[in-house]
């Protein structure tokens, strides 16, 4: 508090807010694939794609872990959290990692990106004769897995029934499905939660190939963004929707197994520029 007093005796108090801050920026690290001391990697000549894990420190919480401007996933409510995402390296000879704390520091590591012809591996054609079987749908999309986001007890939107089991069964009927899991009526956080910590680490130890997602409930679009509308969501708050625009990326990124990720919005309540949004 600064106080003043002229010499006619008027006075004036005001009141200084401090806002602690720190201007370190954070520290990169990679913990899979190697990295030589020259921050350089060695893929295979035909690689595509790297699946990079990695960990970020820093003193403060990190507020964005991103790769070539695409996003990570990682654990936002986290202090030093581990990252990953599969980064697209064809045509490219370094990838940079961006990283920011909630101050606004920030810190860039380029990683070089050196390539070695693939070693030929000779292995003898098996004949193929009448009772050979066919590839299943099973073998293509590997260990598939299920998630139903179920809300309709809303607090501050009218309430959605349900009655999508028979469009999910038809809609996946070409999928053989390892495991399903139903969450009925998520909250902002447990959305934010759910789709950022426990399905990627449900993911990353059962080695899942393939996520289907099928929301069910109200959907808003807001400034060109499309969201799905949690169940304490209010409805003059945008920032107590979820935005789901990369959700498909951010599931691509969970593991180095996941190579297919399908996301259905049977959103209702919804204008038509949503269904644009999510088609």
């Amino acid at each position: 508090m600064v106080q003043a007093t002229d010499v006619y005796d008027n006075f004036t108090s005001t009141v200084l807010r401090v806002e602690r801050s720190e201007g370190i920026p954070p520290v990169i690290a990679l913990t899979a694939p190697v990295a030589s001391a020259d921050q350089t990697i060695t893929i295979d000549a035909d690689k595509e794609t790297v699946f990079v894990e990695g960990r970020v420190s820093d003193g403060s919480p990190i507020r964005l872990i991103a790769v070539d401007g695409v996003n990570a996933s990682y654990a936002p409510d986290a202090l030093n959290p581990e990252f990953s995402i599969k980064v697209e390296v064809k045509g490219k000879d370094r990838f940079v990692v961006h990283a920011e704390d909630q101050y606004g520091n920030s810190s860039d590591q380029v990683f070089a990106l050196a390539r070695k012809a693939p070693t030929p591996v000779t292995k003898p054609a098996e004949p193929v004769t009448a009772s050979t079987p066919a590839p299943s749908t099973s073998s293509r999309t590997g260990t598939t897995w299920v998630i139903h986001i179920e809300n309709s007890n809303y607090r501050n939107f009218p309430a959605v029934g349900g009655g999508d089991a028979a469009k999910m069964q038809k809609a996946f009927a070409n999928y053989s499905v390892s495991r399903t899991i139903n969450k009925k009526n998520l909250t902002k956080e447990q959305f934010d939660r759910f789709f950022n910590i426990e399905l990627r680490d449900l993911v990353r130890t059962n080695k899942v190939s393939t996520i289907l997602v099928w929301y069910s409930g109200h959907g808003k679009s807001v400034g060109g963004k499309a969201y799905w509308v949690p169940v304490d969501a209010r409805k003059d708050d945008i920032y107590s929707y979820f935005n789901y625009g990369s959700l498909k990326a951010q599931m691509q990124n969970y593991s180095e197994s996941v190579d297919k990720t399908v996301v259905v919005s049977d959103a209702a309540g919804s204008d038509a520029s949503f269904y644009e949004l999510t088609r």
